[in-house]
């Protein structure tokens, strides 16, 4: 069981599963809901194309995961990816610690809108 494994036998330190290091509820202009937020702020946040949200970070996340948020758009799907070095991230400025992009299948595109997502470090 959880309670008899030796952490200290495990080649990576365990990471808290109580809560994520940081999250944010996004509006699709890419402000941030302060009160659905932890360590997350709008100025964290760059949009450089519909559907595109670059964030710089205060610390390096070692996993990303975004869900959209769906009133009025029930297709839209979010994806999110962390750079692994020496790679960048696609539609993001060098340096950016992670990505979301929300893709819109009916109309086949990137298009702006809300979006929750969460940072392990």
């Amino acid at each position: 069981k959880g309670t008899k494994i030796d952490e200290q036998s495990l080649d990576a330190p365990v990471p808290l599963a109580d809560s994520a290091a940081a999250y944010a509820r996004v509006r699709g202009g890419g402000t941030v809901v302060g009160a659905l937020s932890r360590d997350v702020s709008s100025q964290n946040i760059n949009t450089p194309s519909a559907g595109v949200y670059c964030f710089d970070l205060p610390f390096s996340p070692t996993h990303v995961q975004a869900t959209a948020r769906v009133s009025g758009t029930p297709d839209r799907i979010a994806t999110a990816d962390i750079p692994v070095a020496p790679e960048t991230l696609p539609n993001c400025p060098p340096g950016s610690e992670a990505e979301v992009n929300l893709y819109a299948s009916g109309v086949a595109t990137l298009e702006n809108g809300g979006f929750f997502v969460q940072f392990a470090r």
